[in-house]
C-alpha cells in the first residue's frame, strides 16, 4: 500500500492594509486626472510678435473671424486675447491665449513675458516681418529670435536642475522633424535599397540652432510684395528659408487684405495657409499640407523640410552674409517708401497711450513730468 505525499502548502502573501490603500488612492487619481484633463481639453498658448505695423492685428482678428479692419489701432506693449473652439463630438472646449506684442525695438523686451517654465511646452510664437520692407528683414528677425533663444534656454534650464525631463524631449520633438525630413528623402532616393537606416541624420545637423518650441516665420503684406522687383523677390525668400531652416521653423507668407486678385483658387489656397497653421499651434488641427519654395508664389515650408543646399542653390551667395549683402545691395535700389504712413502710425500710437481708457495715474504723473 502506497503513501500519497501531502502537497505542500501554498505560501501566504500578506500585504500592508496601508499600501494596498496608497496604491487604489493612486490609480483613482490618475483615473480623475485624466478625466479632468479630457473634459477641460487643450489650452496653448500663442505669442505673435515682429515689426511694427506688420500685420499682426489682421491676423488674429482673421483667425478669430472678428472681420478685418483696413486701419486697425496700433498695438502698445503687450495686448491679449483668447480664442475657444468646441469639439462636437464630446463637447470639449479647447482655448487658446493669444498675445500679440508691440512691434519695433521695445517688442523684444515683452516678448518673453507670456513664456514661463509651466506653458513653455505649449507655447507658440508666429514672428511676423514685412516683406515690403526687405532692408529691415534681418535684423528684425536676429535680435527676435536672439532674446526667445536665450528666454527659453534660460526657462529650459531651470527645469533640468528640478529633475524635469520636459527640455530633453522638447528638444528631442525638434530634432525630429529633421530626422524624419531626411529619411524620408534617403527613401525617395534610394527607393531600391533594403539597408536604409531607421534614422539618418540630416546633412545641415551641426549647424543647427533649434528653437525646442514650436514657432513660425511669417512673411506678411504679401500682396504687395509680389509687385516688388523679381531680384528682391527671390533674395528675400531665401533669407526667410534661411532663418526659418536654422531655427526649426515653419515659414509661410500671409495678407492682411482680402483683394478680388486674391480670391483666384491658387492664392486663396496658398494664403489660408497662415490661418491653418495657426490652427495648428492653437487647437492642435492637422498642419497644412505640402510645401512651396517658389518665389513667384507665397513661399510655405515646413519645418525640417528645408536644407542649405536648396536655399543656395542657383545663386552666387554662399553664405548668411553674403545673402544679406545681395539683398541689402538690391534693397537700396528700390524707391524709398513714403513717410506719411509711418508717421501716421507714430502719432496714433502715442494718443492712444494718453487716452482716458488706459489711464494709469501714478504712471502719467510721471510722463508729464518728464515731458515738461
Amino acid at each position: 500500500m502506497s503513501l500519497a505525499t501531502a502537497a505542500a502548502p501554498a505560501p501566504v502573501v500578506t500585504k500592508d492594509l496601508w499600501a494596498v490603500l496608497k496604491d487604489e488612492y493612486k490609480s483613482q487619481q490618475r483615473a480623475s486626472e485624466a478625466s479632468s484633463d479630457a473634459q477641460s481639453g487643450h489650452e496653448t498658448i500663442v505669442v505673435l510678435a515682429g515689426g511694427k505695423s506688420c500685420g499682426k492685428t489682421a491676423l488674429i482678428n482673421r483667425f478669430l473671424d472678428k472681420g478685418s479692419d483696413p486701419s486697425p489701432p496700433p498695438t502698445v506693449g503687450l495686448e491679449y486675447t483668447y480664442g475657444r473652439r468646441t469639439r462636437a463630438a464630446a463637447n470639449i472646449k479647447d482655448v487658446v491665449h493669444l498675445w500679440e506684442v508691440g512691434g519695433g525695438p521695445a517688442g523684444t523686451k515683452v516678448v518673453t513675458v507670456p513664456l514661463s517654465a509651466a506653458t513653455v511646452h505649449t507655447t507658440a510664437v508666429l514672428l511676423c516681418v514685412d516683406l515690403t520692407r526687405p532692408a529691415d528683414l534681418a535684423s528684425t528677425i536676429e535680435s527676435y529670435l536672439a532674446v526667445l533663444s536665450s528666454r527659453i534656454d534660460e526657462l529650459l534650464a531651470g527645469l533640468e536642475k528640478r529633475g524635469s525631463k520636459r527640455p530633453k524631449g522638447m528638444r528631442a520633438f525638434a530634432m525630429k522633424k529633421y530626422t524624419t525630413a531626411a529619411a524620408a528623402a534617403a527613401t525617395s532616393a534610394s527607393a531600391s535599397s533594403l539597408d536604409l537606416p531607421s534614422k539618418t541624420s540630416h546633412p545641415d545637423k551641426a549647424r543647427l540652432a533649434l528653437l525646442p518650441i514650436q514657432w513660425a516665420l511669417v512673411g506678411t503684406r504679401y500682396d504687395e510684395f509680389r509687385d516688388l522687383p523679381s531680384e528682391v523677390r527671390k533674395h528675400v525668400a531665401r533669407l526667410m528659408r534661411y532663418y526659418a531652416h536654422i531655427y526649426g521653423g515653419a515659414l509661410v507668407m500671409a495678407s492682411d487684405r482680402d483683394e478680388p486678385a486674391l480670391a483666384k483658387a491658387r492664392m486663396a489656397r496658398d494664403l489660408g495657409e497662415t490661418k491653418q497653421l495657426l490652427s495648428h499651434y492653437a487647437f492642435k488641427t492637422a498642419a497644412p499640407k505640402g510645401e512651396c519654395t517658389d518665389y513667384n508664389r507665397p513661399l510655405y515650408v515646413p519645418a525640417g523640410s528645408d536644407a542649405l543646399s536648396a536655399i543656395f542653390a542657383g545663386i552666387d551667395a554662399a553664405s548668411l552674409e553674403d545673402l544679406k549683402a545681395t539683398l541689402d545691395a538690391h534693397a537700396a535700389a528700390m524707391p524709398a517708401k513714403s513717410g506719411a504712413a509711418a508717421f501716421k502710425t507714430t502719432g496714433a500710437a502715442k494718443a492712444r497711450a494718453w487716452d482716458a481708457q488706459f489711464a494709469e495715474p501714478l504712471i502719467d504723473v510721471e510722463c508729464q513730468a518728464r515731458r515738461a
